[in-house]
C-alpha cells in the first residue's frame, strides 16, 4: 500500500466536484437550523464555526486540490448558500474555484433565466439539483425539473442531483438512484452525476453509470475510508472514467479525506482519473498545469 500523505493531490491537479463556501453568514445558516446541524452531526462535522474562504484554499494547497466547485444550494424557500456568494468567491479566486447554479424549479421561467444568467455571465459550470429539499413529490424523473435539464443541455453543462439517503432531517426516497434512468433516457445528451455515491443504494447508481454514457458519480460526503467495498471495485475497473471526487466541504475536510483517498491504492491511472481527469472533462475545465 502506498504511503498516505496530505499532499497525495498534488501530483495529479485534483478537482473536488462538490464543494461549499462556509464562511459567515453562510456557516450560520447551517448552525441555527437543526435539520441541518443534524446532518453535519452524522458526519462528524467540525464546520459549524466557519471561517474564512482564504482558510480553505490553505486547505486545498496542503492536499493538492486545484479546484473545487462551489455549489450554491436552494431547497424550496430556503436558500442556503446563494448564487451569489458562490460567485463572489469564484470571481476573486478564478483559478481555484467553478460554481454550480441552484435554483427553484417551482418558478420555471424565472429558474431558467438565473441558470442563463450563472452561465453565460458568470461562468458557472454545472446546475446543483436536490430533489430531496421539494418534498415527496419532485424526485429527479419528476417533469418539474426537466425544463432544467433542456437548459442544461442547451448550454453544455452538466447537472448534479443528490442521490442516497439525507443526513439532513428531510425526506430521503427522492434520492433513490433509480429515477436517473428515466432522466438519462429522455436526455441522452444530458451530463449527469449523481452526487454522494447513493449510498444505501449505490449498486443501483453503479449500474445506471455503467449503462448509460451520460451518467457519473461523484463521492461527495462519504470519507473514503468508508466507501462501500463494491463501489471501490467499480473505480477500478468499469468505473474508472466515471467517477468523480468529492467532498461536501466542509462537512468532510480535505486533510482527511486526501489521505483516505490515497489509502486505498488504487492504480495510478485510476487516481488520476477520479481526482482530476473526470471532473475536468465534465466540467469542461482546462487540463491540469500540476499533473505529471
Amino acid at each position: 500500500m502506498s504511503d498516505a500523505s496530505p499532499t497525495v493531490g498534488r501530483g495529479y491537479g485534483a478537482v473536488d466536484a462538490w464543494a461549499m463556501p462556509h464562511h459567515q453568514p453562510i456557516a450560520r445558516r447551517w448552525t441555527e437550523d437543526p435539520a441541518r446541524s443534524h446532518g453535519l452531526r452524522l458526519l462528524g462535522s467540525d464546520g459549524f464555526g466557519g471561517w474564512p474562504i482564504e482558510q480553505t484554499i490553505d486547505e486545498m494547497d496542503r492536499n493538492g486540490v486545484d479546484i473545487a466547485v462551489l455549489s450554491a444550494i436552494v431547497e424550496a424557500d430556503q436558500v442556503l448558500v446563494s448564487n451569489q456568494e458562490v460567485a463572489d468567491c469564484v470571481e476573486r479566486w478564478p483559478d481555484r474555484f467553478r460554481g454550480s447554479v441552484a435554483v427553484d424549479p417551482r418558478q420555471p421561467m424565472k429558474a431558467l433565466r438565473e441558470i442563463e444568467h450563472w452561465v453565460r455571465d458568470h461562468a458557472f459550470v454545472n446546475i446543483k439539483i436536490c430533489p430531496y429539499g421539494f418534498g415527496y413529490d419532485t424526485r429527479p424523473n419528476s417533469k418539474l425539473w426537466y425544463p432544467i435539464y433542456a437548459k442544461a443541455c442547451e448550454l453544455e453543462v452538466s447537472v448534479t442531483i443528490q442521490v442516497g439517503h439525507t443526513g439532513p432531517l428531510l425526506p430521503t426516497e427522492p434520492g433513490r438512484p433509480i429515477y436517473l434512468d428515466e432522466v438519462a433516457l429522455t436526455f441522452p445528451e444530458l451530463v449527469i452525476i449523481g452526487a454522494h455515491i447513493g449510498w444505501p443504494w449505490e449498486e443501483e447508481m453503479m449500474m445506471l453509470a455503467w449503462k448509460h454514457a451520460n451518467v457519473h458519480i461523484d463521492t461527495s460526503a462519504h470519507a473514503p475510508r468508508r466507501y462501500p467495498e463494491r463501489f471501490v471495485n467499480f473505480m477500478r475497473k468499469r468505473g474508472a472514467d466515471k467517477v468523480l471526487f468529492g467532498t461536501d466541504y466542509p462537512a468532510l475536510r480535505y486533510d482527511r479525506c486526501l489521505p483516505e483517498f490515497d489509502a486505498l491504492d488504487l492504480p495510478d491511472d485510476v487516481r488520476r482519473k477520479v481526482l482530476s481527469d473526470n471532473a475536468r472533462r465534465v466540467f469542461r475545465l482546462p487540463a491540469s498545469a500540476s499533473a505529471s
